[in-house]
């Protein structure tokens, strides 16, 4: 399949952009797949998602050519609505659905000639659905893990030597593990990040963890923590920690986006394992299930970790082909619906967890990190072949 180049006029909805981890990972698969040599012949117009205020009547097609545009009409080639960066709901969150198939009926587009891409791995279940419930024909839908691929195509890091990444790790950790056992770490307010912060930095193990979370105005922050109306939480401890902030690991710039940016493996190499502070904790009646770099970051070094996000996101990276930690801990909280509870819960593993690594030598300690090797090397090859999302593309490509 060949991409259109700038096919979209200038619009708030979709940006043309040379590529995305999709458009490349379509155009390698089309390549080296001789069974899908037949899609060649055709071309598609891409659309990378911005953020206007999305309505159901958002008229997108507009910005494509007239020519463009009839060669979608007469299946000739296909539109991608490329949400790829994002696991947002297409039902209970953004009208995405319902404002394709508005487009569709408008331009008289035949449904099947849309390929809904993004990395909510919900949304093949939440098209069959949607389609099932309204009575339509589905788009081609393709959802995938994105943000695995942030880390994978990354040459310079040089992920694909596991032998040499793995014991790498495991020296540095020798050297440079001490105080700190865990990191937490927030770039970007979000009220739940906002709302664990608070509740680790109020916990036990507070001094042992490298915590990090941006500046909020006060007013704001105080009616947000006091509105979550957790016991435990008090007038003055909610204004400490308000005063406290920024909390800064290493850059005091919480405009970069220096976690990828910039070098940040030495937050992983002096820590035993992370709190992953995910993008999304509320996963929208169960139609959002998404994981960002920050879920692959500690794959990349060999780090265990606890992942503070949606429902059920520890125990489901099964299903995406990763072995989960429980020989480090119990992940049972990853069952509570209730996000507050749920994080409470993750924060008791935590505070146990230390207080099993306080009664150990350093040695033990770093072999406490490293104890399965196995799942630890399993999981940084997963991340690097991007298993899960290439085989799922064949598949996917193969029903064309």
């Amino acid at each position: 399949m060949q991409k259109i180049q700038n096919a979209l006029k200038t619009n708030p909805y979709l940006a043309n952009c040379n590529d995305t981890v999709f458009t490349v990972m379509l155009r390698h698969a089309v390549i080296q797949n001789p069974n899908l040599a037949h899609l060649q012949k055709y071309k598609y117009v891409h659309g990378l998602l911005q953020y206007p205020k999305w309505e159901r009547n958002s008229d997108i097609f507009k910005f494509i050519g007239k020519k463009d545009l009839g060669a979608i009409r007469k299946g000739k080639s296909f539109f991608v609505f490329d949400s790829s960066t994002e696991g947002f709901s297409p039902i209970h969150e953004f009208p995405f659905f319902e404002m394709l198939y508005y487009n569709c009926k408008k331009y008289n587009i035949d449904p099947s000639r849309i390929i809904y891409v993004s990395s909510n791995l919900r949304d093949e279940e939440n098209m069959k659905k949607y389609a099932t419930a309204k009575g339509r024909k589905p788009f081609k839908v393709f959802s995938f893990l994105s943000f695995e691929q942030v880390l994978t195509i990354d040459n310079q890091r040089g992920l694909r030597e596991t032998n040499r990444q793995y014991e790498d790790a495991y020296e540095q950790a020798k050297r440079l593990v001490d105080q700190y056992y865990f990191s937490s770490l927030s770039r970007v307010n979000r009220p739940w990040r906002t709302f664990g912060t608070f509740m680790v930095w109020n916990s036990p193990v507070k001094d042992r963890g490298l915590i990090s979370h941006n500046s909020m105005n006060f007013e704001e922050a105080y009616k947000l923590l006091i509105g979550f109306n957790w016991h435990g939480t008090s007038d003055d401890n909610v204004k400490s920690f308000i005063k406290s902030l920024p909390l800064v690991v290493d850059h005091n710039d919480f405009n970069n986006n220096w976690a990828i940016n910039t070098p940040y493996r030495h937050i992983h190499d002096q820590t035993l394992f992370q709190i992953v502070n995910e993008t999304l904790v509320d996963d929208k009646k169960e139609t959002s299930l998404f994981y960002s770099e920050k879920t692959f970051r500690p794959v990349a070094f060999f780090q265990p970790m606890l992942i503070w996000g949606q429902q059920g996101c520890n125990k489901h990276l099964k299903e995406v082909g990763y072995k989960t930690y429980e020989d480090w801990f119990d992940l049972d909280f990853d069952d509570e619906p209730n996000p507050k509870e749920r994080y409470t819960k993750l924060l008791k593993v935590v505070e146990d967890t230390c207080k099993k690594l306080d009664s150990m030598t350093q040695e033990q300690k770093v072999d406490w990190r490293f104890k399965n090797k196995e799942v630890l090397i399993h999981n940084f090859k997963i991340m690097t072949e991007s298993s899960f999302s290439n085989e799922k593309l064949i598949k996917f490509l193969e029903t064309f």
